[in-house]
């Protein structure tokens, strides 16, 4: 009754794309390399397995395959050997301070044996650091970017601080040293995710290009190498590649108050100028209606004076009403001093009294 064998490779119980072979109720599975197991569910640490892999670099086991974080001078060639850089390329050097929190979901925690070079503890960090951190510079700065190394300079307290010196290479100095500033522009005090093939470092990253003789711009000096330059006043940046950028705020002041200070004589002197102007005015038409006052052509227009001018546009001015009104005026004050000219003779005396009039003394007349 259970003359019939059942498929066990239905559906396929091998991982990773391993090839399954069915048996008399058993199976087995033929494993890709870099997996092994009944199941091929573990992956094969080529680091472990072949010490000799990735020469002038450190080895990487990733699932399923490995690759090196290549050291200084030599560039990652078909992502699992480390060849020397070729002399056609040039390159700029970065120092990057990366504080982790957490490495693949564990917290990191500081222990005295990341303070040996050659300690398990410190080579799995290295490794992990600088592999993850220059997957994130490759992506960050695109094609230009032919090749980035990193090696970790030393471990320090506050979760797990690594001081770590990227170089990064470039067809062209000029290339090479933008880079290095690009990467400078990516430092920040937030922490973010950096993941590469599965692997993931929570870390905040503070960068700094360092100089060399050769890549300083604009008149800076490299006093101290591994650090930035130098700078001229008025130029910033790690390569004292910023130029000036407007004023300082000391020169903002001084030209505004230099503008307000040269507005405020302006106001002055145009109003010094109308005030002038309004003088001038009135007194070019005092001396309008002087002159018409004494000229004789205006004499003796009967009582009034004005019966000649009277009707006249000169008369239907302003001025000219004004004119007339002072001619009659000064007309009537003559007709009365003309009426009492002689009033001092004409007052009848008083007998036995006094009275002084205009200044005039009376003595009484005896009959």
């Amino acid at each position: 009754m259970c003359e019939t064998n059942i498929n066990d490779c239905l559906p396929n119980p091998c991982m990773n794309g391993g090839s399954c072979t069915d048996g008399i109720d058993s199976f087995t599975c033929s494993c890709v390399a870099s997996y092994t197991g009944s199941m091929c569910q573990t992956d094969v640490n080529e680091c472990e397995l072949d010490t000799s892999v990735c020469s002038n670099g450190r080895c990487v086991n990733l699932d399923g395959s490995y690759t090196c974080v290549c050291n200084a001078g030599f560039m990652l060639v078909n992502a699992n050997s480390c060849n020397a850089l070729p002399s056609s390329l040039s390159t700029s050097q970065v120092t990057v301070k990366i504080t982790g929190q957490s490495l693949n979901g564990q917290i990191l925690t500081y222990t005295s044996e990341l303070t040996n070079r050659t300690s398990t503890k410190f080579m799995e960090y290295e490794v992990a650091f600088c592999y993850i951190f220059s997957q994130y510079v490759r992506e960050q700065l695109g094609s230009q970017l032919v090749d980035a190394n990193c090696i970790v300079l030393s471990f320090s307290q506050g979760s797990v601080v690594s001081d770590v010196q990227v170089e990064l290479a470039a067809e062209s100095q000029s290339v090479a040293d933008g880079l290095a500033v690009s990467l400078s522009a990516l430092s920040t005090n937030i922490d973010q995710n950096l993941s590469a093939n599965g692997q993931t470092l929570v870390a905040s990253i503070s960068a700094e290009v360092q100089c060399d003789q050769t890549n300083c711009q604009n008149g800076g000096t490299c006093t101290s190498a591994g650090q930035p330059c130098n700078c001229p006043a008025g130029f910033t940046g790690d390569l004292c590649q910023n130029a000036p950028q407007g004023l300082s705020n000391g020169a903002i002041i001084g030209i505004a108050l230099g503008v307000f200070g040269f507005v405020l004589v302006l106001i002055t002197c145009v109003c010094c100028v109308f005030v002038q102007g309004v003088r001038r005015n009135q007194a070019t038409k005092l001396m309008l209606a002087e002159a018409r006052y004494v000229d004789s052509s205006r004499q003796n227009r009967g009582f009034y004076g004005n019966e000649s001018f009277n009707g006249s546009e000169e008369y239907d001015s302003l001025e000219g009403r004004r004119y007339a009104v002072g001619q009659a005026l000064d007309r009537l004050r003559g007709t009365d001093a003309h009426h009492h000219e002689d009033r001092n003779f004409r007052t009848p005396y008083v007998v036995d009294g006094s009275e002084t009039y205009n200044g005039v003394e009376r003595n009484p007349m005896h009959y």
